[in-house]
């Protein structure tokens, strides 16, 4: 989790053909889902959606503070849809067939 952390700080550019204006949301909802259905197929936690809910913010917090990135509502917003999307269809695989 630390690099991942530490991926999400260095300063990057989007490459021009995800240059269209909801590119970078997707890459974090994207990212984020990845990441929750990594965790969950791997330690099966419900409560690894409110940590990576925590990473979310603390990426953006991080970003807020470093002169080559920036922080967004709306890519807490797209982190924390990739979570839920992530975990809503964890939560529907588990259930018993009717």
């Amino acid at each position: 989790m630390l690099v991942i952390w530490a991926l999400l700080l260095i300063p990057i550019t989007v490459p021009e053909n995800l240059s269209f204006s909801w590119a970078d949301k997707l890459i974090h909802a994207g990212l984020f889902f990845w990441l929750t259905a990594s965790a969950f197929w791997v330690w099966r936690l419900e409560s690894v959606a409110w940590f990576l809910l925590a990473l979310a913010v603390l990426t953006e917090l991080s970003q807020a503070i470093t002169p080559w990135r920036s922080a967004e509502a709306l890519d807490l917003l797209a982190d924390a849809i990739g979570i839920g999307l992530a975990r809503c269809i964890w939560r529907w695989k588990r259930q018993p067939p009717a």
